[in-house]
Protein backbone atom coordinates (compact mmCIF):
# COMPACT_ATOMS: atom_id res chain seq x y z
CA UNK A 1 0.00 0.00 0.00
CA UNK A 2 2.81 2.31 1.03
CA UNK A 3 4.50 1.33 -2.17
CA UNK A 4 1.27 2.54 -4.27
CA UNK A 5 0.96 5.84 -2.79
CA UNK A 6 4.41 6.82 -3.10
CA UNK A 7 4.30 5.84 -6.55
CA UNK A 8 1.12 7.00 -7.16
CA UNK A 9 2.68 10.69 -6.21
CA UNK A 10 5.53 10.32 -8.31
CA UNK A 11 3.49 10.27 -11.16
CA UNK A 12 1.70 13.42 -10.22
CA UNK A 13 4.82 15.28 -9.84
CA UNK A 14 5.65 14.14 -13.25
CA UNK A 15 1.94 14.93 -15.00
CA UNK A 16 1.99 18.14 -12.83
CA UNK A 17 4.96 19.80 -14.84
CA UNK A 18 2.78 19.22 -18.18
CA UNK A 19 0.14 21.85 -16.87
CA UNK A 20 0.48 25.37 -16.06
CA UNK A 21 -0.30 26.85 -12.17
CA UNK A 22 -4.03 27.56 -11.42
CA UNK A 23 -5.23 29.72 -8.91
CA UNK A 24 -7.49 27.51 -6.74
CA UNK A 25 -9.52 30.47 -5.46
CA UNK A 26 -9.85 31.21 -9.28
CA UNK A 27 -9.70 28.04 -10.97
CA UNK A 28 -13.59 27.69 -12.82
CA UNK A 29 -12.60 31.06 -14.40
CA UNK A 30 -9.20 30.65 -15.25
CA UNK A 31 -9.74 26.84 -16.60
CA UNK A 32 -12.60 27.59 -18.64
CA UNK A 33 -12.27 31.25 -19.77
CA UNK A 34 -11.71 29.79 -23.25
CA UNK A 35 -14.55 27.32 -23.19
CA UNK A 36 -18.07 28.65 -21.74
CA UNK A 37 -19.21 25.91 -23.73
CA UNK A 38 -18.96 23.45 -21.32
CA UNK A 39 -21.82 22.28 -19.65
CA UNK A 40 -21.16 22.55 -15.54
CA UNK A 41 -22.21 18.57 -15.40
CA UNK A 42 -18.91 17.80 -17.67
CA UNK A 43 -16.20 19.64 -15.43
CA UNK A 44 -14.83 17.83 -12.42
CA UNK A 45 -15.27 19.79 -9.41
CA UNK A 46 -14.09 18.86 -6.12
CA UNK A 47 -16.42 19.03 -3.25
CA UNK A 48 -16.61 18.00 0.37
CA UNK A 49 -18.44 14.80 2.42
CA UNK A 50 -20.21 16.35 5.16
CA UNK A 51 -18.94 19.97 4.75
CA UNK A 52 -19.70 21.29 8.03
CA UNK A 53 -17.94 19.67 10.85
CA UNK A 54 -14.81 21.34 11.18
CA UNK A 55 -16.36 23.16 14.67
CA UNK A 56 -17.24 19.75 16.37
CA UNK A 57 -15.76 19.41 19.48
CA UNK A 58 -16.86 16.76 22.44
CA UNK A 59 -18.78 19.91 23.68
CA UNK A 60 -21.19 19.57 20.89
CA UNK A 61 -24.90 18.36 21.09
CA UNK A 62 -26.20 15.86 19.83
CA UNK A 63 -28.06 15.67 16.38
CA UNK A 64 -31.65 14.45 16.88
CA UNK A 65 -30.64 10.84 15.41
CA UNK A 66 -27.86 10.11 18.29
CA UNK A 67 -29.60 11.46 21.03
CA UNK A 68 -30.25 8.02 22.74
CA UNK A 69 -27.46 6.87 21.71
CA UNK A 70 -24.96 9.55 23.24
CA UNK A 71 -26.57 8.78 26.60
CA UNK A 72 -23.99 6.01 26.53
CA UNK A 73 -21.29 6.63 23.94
CA UNK A 74 -18.22 8.50 24.75
CA UNK A 75 -18.67 12.05 23.09
CA UNK A 76 -14.69 11.79 22.08
CA UNK A 77 -15.19 8.50 20.24
CA UNK A 78 -18.29 9.88 18.47
CA UNK A 79 -16.19 12.77 17.55
CA UNK A 80 -13.72 10.35 16.22
CA UNK A 81 -16.35 9.01 13.83
CA UNK A 82 -18.20 11.82 13.22
CA UNK A 83 -16.08 14.61 12.22
CA UNK A 84 -14.91 14.89 7.99
CA UNK A 85 -13.66 17.88 7.61
CA UNK A 86 -11.21 20.05 9.74
CA UNK A 87 -10.98 23.24 7.31
CA UNK A 88 -13.80 26.06 7.39
CA UNK A 89 -16.19 26.89 4.48
CA UNK A 90 -14.19 29.77 3.83
CA UNK A 91 -10.78 28.31 3.56
CA UNK A 92 -12.22 25.45 1.29
CA UNK A 93 -13.36 27.29 -1.29
CA UNK A 94 -9.79 29.53 -1.43
CA UNK A 95 -8.48 26.00 -1.45
CA UNK A 96 -10.89 25.23 -4.50
CA UNK A 97 -13.97 22.93 -3.24
CA UNK A 98 -17.02 23.80 -5.16
CA UNK A 99 -19.71 21.24 -3.79
CA UNK A 100 -20.40 21.28 -0.95
CA UNK A 101 -22.35 18.49 1.11
CA UNK A 102 -25.07 20.50 3.54
CA UNK A 103 -26.44 18.38 6.55
CA UNK A 104 -28.65 21.09 8.37
CA UNK A 105 -30.77 20.68 11.90
CA UNK A 106 -33.23 22.66 12.46
CA UNK A 107 -32.44 23.42 16.52
CA UNK A 108 -33.56 25.93 18.77
CA UNK A 109 -30.37 28.06 18.86
CA UNK A 110 -30.64 28.02 14.92
CA UNK A 111 -29.81 26.67 11.89
CA UNK A 112 -26.99 24.11 12.61
CA UNK A 113 -25.00 21.70 10.31
CA UNK A 114 -24.60 17.98 11.95
CA UNK A 115 -22.76 14.80 11.19
CA UNK A 116 -23.85 12.66 14.44
CA UNK A 117 -23.21 15.93 16.49
CA UNK A 118 -23.97 19.09 15.79
CA UNK A 119 -21.31 21.35 14.56
CA UNK A 120 -21.49 24.46 12.31
CA UNK A 121 -23.84 27.47 12.69
CA UNK A 122 -25.36 27.47 8.95
CA UNK A 123 -25.15 31.37 8.74
CA UNK A 124 -21.66 31.38 9.69
CA UNK A 125 -20.73 29.31 7.09
CA UNK A 126 -22.70 30.98 4.67
CA UNK A 127 -21.01 34.51 5.73
CA UNK A 128 -17.36 33.09 4.64
CA UNK A 129 -19.60 32.32 0.99
CA UNK A 130 -20.86 35.79 0.17
CA UNK A 131 -17.51 36.70 1.66
CA UNK A 132 -16.11 34.79 -1.08
CA UNK A 133 -18.39 35.73 -3.81
CA UNK A 134 -17.39 39.45 -2.96
CA UNK A 135 -13.97 38.95 -4.95
CA UNK A 136 -14.76 35.91 -6.71
CA UNK A 137 -17.69 36.57 -8.62
CA UNK A 138 -17.19 33.51 -11.63
CA UNK A 139 -16.66 30.53 -9.39
CA UNK A 140 -19.52 28.75 -9.29
CA UNK A 141 -20.50 26.98 -5.83
CA UNK A 142 -23.39 24.33 -5.63
CA UNK A 143 -24.98 23.87 -2.17
CA UNK A 144 -26.62 20.64 -2.20
CA UNK A 145 -28.73 20.67 1.07
CA UNK A 146 -29.37 16.96 1.48
CA UNK A 147 -30.64 16.72 4.39
CA UNK A 148 -33.20 18.97 6.63
CA UNK A 149 -34.09 17.67 10.09
CA UNK A 150 -36.70 19.29 11.94
CA UNK A 151 -38.05 21.89 9.17
CA UNK A 152 -41.28 19.86 9.25
CA UNK A 153 -42.05 19.66 5.47
CA UNK A 154 -41.75 23.75 5.53
CA UNK A 155 -38.27 25.16 4.29
CA UNK A 156 -39.97 28.97 3.95
CA UNK A 157 -37.97 30.76 6.31
CA UNK A 158 -34.68 29.01 4.86
CA UNK A 159 -35.45 29.89 1.19
CA UNK A 160 -36.56 33.13 2.14
CA UNK A 161 -33.12 34.06 4.30
CA UNK A 162 -31.33 33.18 0.49
CA UNK A 163 -34.07 35.43 -1.29
CA UNK A 164 -33.52 38.82 1.02
CA UNK A 165 -29.84 38.13 1.11
CA UNK A 166 -28.01 41.48 -0.02
CA UNK A 167 -25.63 39.04 -2.09
CA UNK A 168 -27.08 35.77 -2.70
CA UNK A 169 -30.50 37.31 -3.95
CA UNK A 170 -28.58 38.27 -6.82
CA UNK A 171 -25.86 35.15 -7.27
CA UNK A 172 -28.60 32.13 -7.17
CA UNK A 173 -28.91 30.92 -10.02
CA UNK A 174 -33.01 29.64 -10.24
CA UNK A 175 -34.71 26.23 -11.00
CA UNK A 176 -36.80 26.80 -14.22
CA UNK A 177 -34.40 29.25 -16.04
CA UNK A 178 -31.44 27.03 -15.41
CA UNK A 179 -31.36 23.50 -15.15
CA UNK A 180 -28.58 20.43 -15.15
CA UNK A 181 -27.66 21.52 -18.68
CA UNK A 182 -26.50 24.66 -17.86
CA UNK A 183 -23.04 26.05 -19.52
CA UNK A 184 -20.48 27.91 -17.49
CA UNK A 185 -20.77 30.96 -19.96
CA UNK A 186 -24.88 30.90 -19.12
CA UNK A 187 -24.25 31.74 -15.79
CA UNK A 188 -21.28 33.76 -16.52
CA UNK A 189 -23.57 35.99 -18.41
CA UNK A 190 -26.16 35.75 -16.10
CA UNK A 191 -24.00 37.12 -13.11
CA UNK A 192 -24.93 33.76 -11.23
CA UNK A 193 -23.32 32.13 -9.67
CA UNK A 194 -24.82 30.21 -7.07
CA UNK A 195 -27.23 26.48 -6.87
CA UNK A 196 -29.02 25.52 -4.01
CA UNK A 197 -30.20 21.89 -3.99
CA UNK A 198 -32.69 21.30 -1.50
CA UNK A 199 -34.37 17.67 -0.99
CA UNK A 200 -37.39 19.77 0.37
CA UNK A 201 -38.54 22.73 -1.47
CA UNK A 202 -42.20 23.44 0.09
CA UNK A 203 -42.91 26.82 1.21
CA UNK A 204 -45.58 29.39 1.96
CA UNK A 205 -46.45 31.49 -1.54
CA UNK A 206 -47.05 34.95 -1.28
CA UNK A 207 -50.72 33.92 -1.86
CA UNK A 208 -51.22 31.89 1.33
CA UNK A 209 -50.70 28.63 -0.28
CA UNK A 210 -48.00 26.03 -0.67
CA UNK A 211 -45.72 24.95 -2.95
CA UNK A 212 -42.39 24.20 -4.08
CA UNK A 213 -40.15 27.17 -4.17
CA UNK A 214 -38.81 27.74 -8.07
CA UNK A 215 -35.91 29.94 -6.30
CA UNK A 216 -33.93 26.28 -5.59
CA UNK A 217 -33.40 23.74 -7.31
CA UNK A 218 -34.49 20.10 -6.79
CA UNK A 219 -31.88 17.07 -5.65
CA UNK A 220 -31.22 16.93 -9.81
CA UNK A 221 -28.04 14.45 -9.84
CA UNK A 222 -27.09 10.97 -8.65
CA UNK A 223 -25.03 10.26 -5.61
CA UNK A 224 -24.43 6.59 -5.01
CA UNK A 225 -22.91 5.84 -1.76
CA UNK A 226 -20.40 2.39 -1.38
CA UNK A 227 -21.48 2.21 2.29
CA UNK A 228 -17.71 0.49 3.27
CA UNK A 229 -14.52 0.80 5.12
CA UNK A 230 -12.51 -0.92 1.97
CA UNK A 231 -10.87 1.00 -0.32
CA UNK A 232 -11.00 -1.48 -3.21
CA UNK A 233 -14.65 -1.51 -3.56
CA UNK A 234 -15.00 2.40 -3.08
CA UNK A 235 -12.74 2.20 -6.18
CA UNK A 236 -14.64 -0.60 -7.80
CA UNK A 237 -18.20 1.42 -7.01
CA UNK A 238 -17.07 4.43 -8.49
CA UNK A 239 -14.98 3.50 -11.24
CA UNK A 240 -18.54 1.25 -12.59
CA UNK A 241 -20.55 4.29 -11.62
CA UNK A 242 -19.17 6.95 -13.52
CA UNK A 243 -19.27 4.42 -16.83
CA UNK A 244 -23.22 4.21 -16.49
CA UNK A 245 -23.58 7.71 -14.77
CA UNK A 246 -26.69 9.68 -16.83
CA UNK A 247 -25.92 13.04 -18.64
CA UNK A 248 -28.51 14.64 -18.16
CA UNK A 249 -28.02 15.24 -14.44
CA UNK A 250 -25.46 16.21 -12.05
CA UNK A 251 -22.84 13.25 -10.64
CA UNK A 252 -21.16 12.47 -7.66
CA UNK A 253 -18.80 10.08 -7.47
CA UNK A 254 -17.88 9.32 -3.32
CA UNK A 255 -14.20 8.91 -3.14
CA UNK A 256 -14.89 8.12 0.90
CA UNK A 257 -14.90 5.30 3.62
CA UNK A 258 -17.77 4.58 5.92
CA UNK A 259 -16.56 2.68 9.15
CA UNK A 260 -18.38 -0.09 10.42
CA UNK A 261 -18.19 -1.94 13.92
CA UNK A 262 -15.03 -3.58 13.48
CA UNK A 263 -12.84 -0.99 11.94
CA UNK A 264 -14.66 1.23 15.42
CA UNK A 265 -13.98 -1.53 17.82
CA UNK A 266 -10.30 -3.03 16.45
CA UNK A 267 -9.08 -0.21 14.50
CA UNK A 268 -6.59 1.38 16.77
CA UNK A 269 -4.83 -2.11 16.54
CA UNK A 270 -3.86 -0.82 13.06
CA UNK A 271 -3.89 2.84 13.86
CA UNK A 272 -7.13 3.58 12.98
CA UNK A 273 -8.42 5.45 15.70
CA UNK A 274 -11.08 8.02 13.74
CA UNK A 275 -12.56 9.11 10.31
CA UNK A 276 -9.52 11.54 9.81
CA UNK A 277 -7.22 8.29 10.48
CA UNK A 278 -9.07 6.05 7.54
CA UNK A 279 -9.06 9.12 4.99
CA UNK A 280 -5.30 9.81 5.22
CA UNK A 281 -4.08 6.67 5.28
CA UNK A 282 -6.33 4.65 3.40
CA UNK A 283 -8.64 6.27 1.13
CA UNK A 284 -6.69 9.52 -0.26
CA UNK A 285 -3.16 7.82 -0.63
CA UNK A 286 -5.09 6.37 -3.66
CA UNK A 287 -6.27 9.80 -5.08
CA UNK A 288 -2.54 9.91 -7.30
CA UNK A 289 -3.55 6.77 -9.40
CA UNK A 290 -7.43 6.81 -8.96
CA UNK A 291 -8.29 10.37 -10.50
CA UNK A 292 -6.77 9.84 -14.05
CA UNK A 293 -7.91 6.37 -13.68
CA UNK A 294 -11.96 7.49 -12.83
CA UNK A 295 -11.26 10.49 -15.54
CA UNK A 296 -9.91 8.25 -18.25
CA UNK A 297 -12.98 5.08 -17.41
CA UNK A 298 -15.37 8.25 -17.95
CA UNK A 299 -13.88 9.32 -21.53
CA UNK A 300 -13.63 5.40 -22.57
CA UNK A 301 -17.17 5.12 -22.20
CA UNK A 302 -18.17 9.02 -23.48
CA UNK A 303 -19.34 9.92 -20.18
CA UNK A 304 -17.73 12.90 -17.88
CA UNK A 305 -16.47 12.81 -14.44
CA UNK A 306 -18.23 15.33 -12.44
CA UNK A 307 -18.53 16.35 -8.86
CA UNK A 308 -16.15 14.25 -6.58
CA UNK A 309 -15.92 14.65 -2.54
CA UNK A 310 -13.65 13.52 -0.04
CA UNK A 311 -13.53 13.71 3.35
CA UNK A 312 -9.80 15.99 4.91
CA UNK A 313 -9.54 16.63 1.27
CA UNK A 314 -6.29 18.38 2.14
CA UNK A 315 -4.31 14.93 2.09
CA UNK A 316 -3.62 13.31 -1.48
CA UNK A 317 -3.51 16.32 -3.13
CA UNK A 318 -7.15 16.35 -3.78
CA UNK A 319 -7.95 19.28 -5.17
CA UNK A 320 -5.02 19.78 -7.20
CA UNK A 321 -5.22 16.59 -8.87
CA UNK A 322 -8.90 17.80 -10.13
CA UNK A 323 -8.00 20.98 -11.24
CA UNK A 324 -5.17 19.11 -13.49
CA UNK A 325 -7.88 16.92 -15.21
CA UNK A 326 -9.80 20.16 -15.79
CA UNK A 327 -6.98 21.82 -17.25
CA UNK A 328 -6.27 18.22 -19.26
CA UNK A 329 -9.93 18.13 -20.51
CA UNK A 330 -10.51 21.71 -21.27
CA UNK A 331 -6.95 21.38 -24.16
CA UNK A 332 -4.62 23.04 -21.51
Amino acid sequence: MVRLGAFGLFLLSLWTQAFAQVNPSDWMSEIYAHKPEQALRQIIIPGTHDTGTDQMTSGSGAASALEGIMKIAPKGAVVAWSKTQDRSMGQQLEDGIRYFDMRVENTPSGWMTYHGLLSNRLTDMLAELAAFFENHPHEIVLLDFQSLVNFNNDVTELVSYFENHPVFRSRVAPWGEFNPQVRLGDLWDADKNLILLFDQRRVRLPDGSWGDSSFVWPRTLQNPWSNTRHTAKVEEDILNGIRQRPDDIFYVSQAVLTPDANVVTTGWTRGITSLRDMAVKWMNPKFAALLPRLDQSARDADKHVNIIIADFYQHGSFVDLCLRLNQQNAGG
